[in-house]
């Protein structure tokens, strides 16, 4: 029950509020003044036209229904909804407004910002980014003060690095002051287009300096235990390419450490055709090798309380190295709290810990609740443990059923598959590829609102490139952990077997690239249709789990009663029914065929927009701007 869980009922109302706050614009307790207005009005009025209803049509019966709502969310439950939902909706507005605000006062100006640089990345061969936690601009300390805020400074690499004058070299934990024009970053200019705006509130930045002048004000300014970790992390990266080839050595950097920065355009496309770019991105698969092979080691040198604890440290570590990604941190979370609850003698309750660990990003930053990275990590975690268990069931029910008929009839093909089928490799494989059917099904939606692909075929190939992404994330970490020691055989030795390996992944994704319908490109789906999808595909597990179960409780026999009521009186009225089917394609097709209005387009794509015009019938004509005058452009292409 949610009662037992705070943390969950804590996190639904803390969501509400940010959802509210983000698209709604609006204090979330005049919503709730609304419902109370509506209570009250309908506690007034008579039930009896209900009653009427109910007596005619018995499948439906509100006090039945409301009765499970009652139970689960109860006075308790809904009074901690409504006060986290008002504390993050606070939050979010507050946050928003104090962005627009400084947003009005600096666009398009001429700034001096002073702040400590926290990262710098490799943007491409000609342009370098930092990061920089901003202390004052233009002398403004009052509206940065114990904030987070950051600002991009992006800067020609040889205006600072083959400065003679100036070698300042790597500018990670130097304070320093800049002198550029700050540039507000734009909004989502097109209908459902990506808002580089919102996208930067989810990294708590601030906007964007294009680099006049800069200035280094004081040497190690962060905190020296950052220093050290940001030095383990350039350790790290060094040892990698002092061992590998230039393409596999960029794949490792994003297998171990989620750094994507130097992998070719080319492959990057390969990887996402393949839909496997999710092994490049950090996640509970990375995070789960690193916990077993330091749980193993720690464990067996100081004991499993004092281990525990050593490898929480060590997600920490590594929860920091590889840039605290919301995918990162949500697996690290996660494993922190199931590690200390053995320590503790505390129950490790999964929802209680994916709540918690969510809470606490959401915490840090409301606005990463759009976040592309969270999305995926936490729904393909709620894919794994809503519909893989179930899923599995199904699969060994069929598999029951279609045994036991053919194995009557006593043919050898069937003893040989059955025979096969009981195999360890293919019991894993089986595994394997329900665990990621389960984990697409939750994402389907998900995809086609981000990326508008669906995978049709690339399923097999995901499974098959993951049965060797998971030996390389492991040879990975172990040479990560032995490149620090003298031996020198071992260290090359495990680089040439990881090179190996990696070869292998690049290659099947150039094949699965390759493969013809491997990904579909679909329309944005509404809010509307991502709904039904979700019911359709609870409701059809639920159903087909209640079909294939032997053992039912007294709610599963009630809705199965109800399910055969429904059945018999749809029999009753099949006549009526199929009229009333009949209709509606009717009127659907006279909708469709009917000439419609104008319609005309405008789309701003910063360069060679266009105009794409929709006439009466359905006839589409695009009228395209152009590409840039260079001759070495190719429009076309690019």
């Amino acid at each position: 029950m949610l009662e037992n869980r705070i943390t969950v009922v804590v996190l639904l109302g803390y969501i509400l509020g940010i959802v509210m706050g983000l698209y709604c614009k609006i204090s979330i307790v005049l919503f709730y003044v609304l419902l109370l207005i509506i209570y009250v009005v309908s506690k007034l009025k008579s039930n009896k036209d209900l009653k009427k209803v109910n007596k005619r049509l018995k499948l439906v019966s509100v006090k039945r229904y409301s009765r499970y709502l009652k139970i689960i969310f109860t006075k308790k439950v809904l009074i901690i909804i409504i006060f986290s939902s008002i504390i993050s909706n606070c939050i979010i507005l507050f946050q928003n407004f104090k962005y627009e605000n400084l947003y009005k006062i600096f666009d398009e100006k001429e700034v001096i910002c002073k702040g400590i640089v926290v990262s710098n990345v490799q943007e491409n061969e000609y342009k370098k980014t930092y990061k920089v936690k901003v202390i004052s601009i233009n002398g403004n300390i009052k509206d940065f003060k114990n904030t987070n805020l950051y600002v991009n400074i992006k800067t020609t690499l040889n205006k600072l690095e083959n400065d003679k004058e100036n070698s300042y070299g790597n500018l990670y934990g130097k304070e320093v002051i800049i002198k550029g024009k700050y540039i507000e970053p734009k909004k989502r200019r097109n209908y459902r287009g990506f808002d580089y705006k919102q996208y930067l509130k989810t990294l708590k930045t601030y906007g964007t300096v294009e680099l006049e002048d800069i200035h280094i004000i004081k040497e190690n300014a962060i905190n020296p235990i950052f220093m050290y970790l940001n030095d383990l992390s350039s350790t790290i990266k060094s040892n990698i390419q002092k061992h590998f080839n230039s393409e596999e050595q960029a794949v490792v950097l994003g297998l171990i450490l989620g750094d994507k920065s130097e992998i070719s355009k080319n492959t990057i496309e390969d990887f996402s055709e393949s839909n496997i770019l999710h092994i490049l991105a950090v996640s509970g698969m990375h995070l789960m090798y690193v916990i077993l092979i330091f749980s193993f080691i720690f464990n067996s040198l100081f004991g499993r309380k004092y281990g525990n604890i050593l490898t929480s440290f060590v997600i920490l570590i590594y929860m920091f190295i590889t840039g605290f990604s919301p995918s990162v941190v949500r697996a690290g979370i996660t494993g922190c709290l199931v590690l200390l609850s053995e320590n503790f003698k505390l129950r490790s309750d999964k929802w209680a810990n994916i709540a918690t660990s969510m809470l606490l990003i959401l915490i840090y930053n409301p606005f990463l609740l759009i976040s592309t990275s969270l999305l995926l990590s936490y729904a393909g975690t709620l894919g794994i443990i809503l519909i893989n268990n179930n899923l599995l069931e199904i699969v060994k029910s069929i598999e029951g059923n279609i045994e036991k008929k053919f194995l009557k009839r006593n043919f050898y093909w069937i003893q040989l598959i059955i025979r096969v089928k009981g195999n360890r490799f293919f019991i894993k494989l089986k595994e394997s590829l329900i665990l990621t059917i389960s984990v697409y099904l939750i994402l389907i939606p998900v995809m086609m609102t981000l990326f508008n692909k669906v995978a049709v075929f690339s399923l097999l190939i995901s499974v098959i490139i993951a049965s060797f992404a998971v030996p390389a994330v492991i040879v990975g970490i172990i040479f990560v952990l032995i490149a620090f020691s003298q031996f020198n055989i071992i260290v090359y030795l495990i680089s040439k077997f990881e090179n190996f390996l990696v070869g292998i992944i690049i290659k099947l994704s150039k094949f699965g690239s390759n493969i013809f319908l491997n990904n579909l490109t679909v329309i944005t789906p509404n809010l509307f249709e991502v709904f039904v999808y979700y019911i359709i595909l609870f409701a059809s597990i639920f159903l087909s789990k209640l079909y294939f179960k032997k053992n039912l409780n007294v709610s599963e026999i009630r809705i199965k009663n109800l399910i055969s009521l429904l059945k018999y009186r749809v029999n009753q009225n099949k006549q009526k029914l199929n009229i009333c089917i009949i209709s509606f394609c009717l009127i659907f097709l006279i909708v469709k065929i009917c000439p419609k209005s104008l319609k005309i387009y405008f789309i701003d794509v910063g360069q060679g927009d266009c105009t794409l015009i929709v006439t009466p019938k359905n006839q589409k004509i695009l009228i395209d701007g152009g590409g840039s005058s260079n001759k070495n452009f190719d429009v076309g292409k690019s």
